[in-house]
């Protein structure tokens, strides 16, 4: 859903921005879980990634919690 609504959001041949900030501004709790939520979310981008529609150009890895969560992920839209 937040992958979706990200790609959405972005102009073909524009940079994206996917973050963990944003998964709770859009109604997401944040609770213990929410960084294992945000991973499928990011694993929907990667999705799109092999499907063409986007590349990723980085990852963030949070340091709050020792286990390098992902949390921002940048990407390029391509169609």
């Amino acid at each position: 859903m937040l992958a979706q609504k990200t790609y959405d959001a972005t102009a073909i041949g524009a940079i994206g921005t996917m973050t963990y900030g944003g998964m709770v501004a859009v109604g997401q709790v944040d609770d213990g879980a929410g960084y294992e939520r945000f991973a499928t979310f990011v694993d929907d981008l990667e999705a799109m990634e092999r499907q063409g529609l986007v590349r990723i150009e980085s990852r963030h890895f949070e340091s709050q919690t020792g286990k390098r969560h992902v949390d921002m992920v940048r990407f390029t839209r391509l169609k």
